[in-house]
């Protein structure tokens, strides 16, 4: 690093310099972080629709179609 003389290290224009770079540090990690919750949210809705076939086959008889399918989640017979 460069030797920087002493006045300049408490200068203004050096802690908005340091505060722009550390900003710019938390807004790098914020973008990698947002990245990671998605891959997350995907997984969970595999796992739902599992769980979903599973009580379709121990019913054992096929829902309606379109329409008449679309309220039951978990509500069994919507």
């Amino acid at each position: 690093m460069l030797v920087l003389s002493f006045p300049f290290l408490h200068s203004r224009s050096f802690r908005t310099f340091r505060y722009s770079k550390d900003m710019k540090m938390k807004e790098k990690k914020k973008k990698k972080k947002k990245k990671k919750k998605k891959k997350k949210k995907k997984k969970k809705k595999k796992k739902k629709k599992k769980k979903m076939k599973k009580k379709k086959k121990m019913e054992g008889r096929k829902k309606g179609r379109g329409r008449e399918r679309r309220g039951k989640g978990r509500g069994g017979e919507g």
